[in-house]
């Protein structure tokens, strides 16, 4: 078991999550929420029931805090909410603007409106999702639902990229990309159902960099409908509201 305050991607990335939901979030209570996502991702095996400590946590939020606060103010307005007028300085496609507003739509009557960056990540992701999506989904009327969903997801990782590795700068060695494009095939499974991407990907991550790909091993087993991940989704939002 480690000894001391290092800490590994996967564990950064999910105190950069913490941190994203709950900016003032102290660090013994990000601590236990980071010990609960780390036993159920079984990252406890690897590490212990009470790695890391309280002062590993605390160092990692200072310095979150400080690159986000130091974020360039073009990079904090992404996160304003989305309207029609953002249009006017952040451009998307007319086509995506019609699975926008349904989006949004949905998102106000629950008291949550998609952020700037949210509804460009609908928009660079609704014509993948309405073309490729299985038809059994499709009958379902899930494209919303899992535009939402992905919008999320990716708008949550565009931050914490930004809080990690700086505004801007994108994964520049093998481990980090295959990473991303295990991410991506991951995504394309779950529309589309053809997961031999994801498995390729996957070989590929556990030959170059095992530890990292055992660590990623608990995400890869998510079965759960559309449906159950936006349930889900709305039960966290208001729970953060709270």
């Amino acid at each position: 078991m480690p000894k001391g305050p290092y800490l590994t991607p996967r564990i950064r990335t999910l105190i950069a999550d913490i941190y994203i939901e709950d900016c003032a979030i102290g660090p013994t209570k990000a601590r236990e929420e980071l010990l609960k996502r780390m036993k159920a991702e079984g990252l406890d095996t690897c590490f212990g029931p009470d790695y890391p400590g309280v002062s590993a946590v605390s160092k990692e939020l200072k310095q979150l805090r400080q690159v986000d606060g130091s974020r360039p103010s073009k990079a904090k307005e992404l996160d304003r909410p989305w309207h029609l007028l953002t249009l006017a300085t952040y451009d998307i496609s007319p086509e995506a603007i019609p699975y926008v507003m349904r989006v949004q739509a949905t998102r106000i009557q629950i008291g949550f409106p998609l952020t700037i960056r949210e509804a460009r990540w609908v928009a660079r992701l609704s014509l993948f999702v309405d073309s490729m999506i299985q038809k059994p989904l499709k009958k379902r009327g899930t494209i919303d639902v899992l535009l939402m969903s992905l919008s999320v997801r990716y708008a949550r990782g565009e931050r914490i990229l930004e809080l990690l590795g700086g505004a801007g700068l994108l994964p520049n060695d093998e481990t980090q990309e295959w990473v991303c494009l295990h991410e991506d095939s991951g995504t394309y499974a779950y529309v589309t159902g053809d997961k031999k991407p994801h498995e390729a990907t996957s070989a590929k991550l556990a030959e170059i960099a095992p530890d990292l790909y055992q660590d990623m091993t608990a995400e890869d087993d998510d079965d759960r409908l559309p449906e159950q991940i936006y349930e889900e989704f709305i039960e966290r939002l208001e729970k953060e509201t709270k």
